[in-house]
């Protein structure tokens, strides 16, 4: 049975609101990243951006259910590794207060943004434990 194309669309309620800017600036930044240091897998969920080399506000309002996953884990991935930076301690302070840099800042956004994506798409929290 072939699988309805329509299936795929996006999965967002009706009457919810869409991402916040907040959170779609996060994703388009992560994209872009993305593009530089992993393009493959630009390629993979969201070739159109690929063919273009860059992302937009439309490519992110226009996430379907597939996309929305692939960032997901893209934001948790980036969350672990934040939380790992924290942790570290550099081997020379140049400052007192900069132990752990821009990681707190990085972490509570892609955490918004995760929570936000999360909502809006329907997925799957169970991952991120605080």
């Amino acid at each position: 049975m072939k699988e309805d194309p329509q299936s795929r669309e996006t999965m967002k309620d009706e009457d919810e609101a869409q991402l916040p800017t907040e959170t779609v600036e996060t994703i388009l930044s992560l994209m872009g990243q993305q593009l530089k240091h992993k393009p493959q897998w630009v390629e993979r969920y969201f070739p159109e951006v690929a063919n273009r080399g860059y992302a937009t506000y439309e490519d992110v309002d226009g996430l379907n259910q597939r996309q929305a996953e692939a960032l997901r884990w893209l934001l948790l991935d980036q969350i672990a590794y934040g939380r790992k930076q924290m942790g570290m301690k550099p081997a020379i302070l140049l400052e007192k207060d900069s132990a752990s840099g821009p990681w707190p800042i990085k972490v509570a956004m892609f955490e918004e943004a995760f929570e936000d994506l999360v909502r809006t798409f329907r997925l799957s929290a169970s991952a991120l434990a605080r």
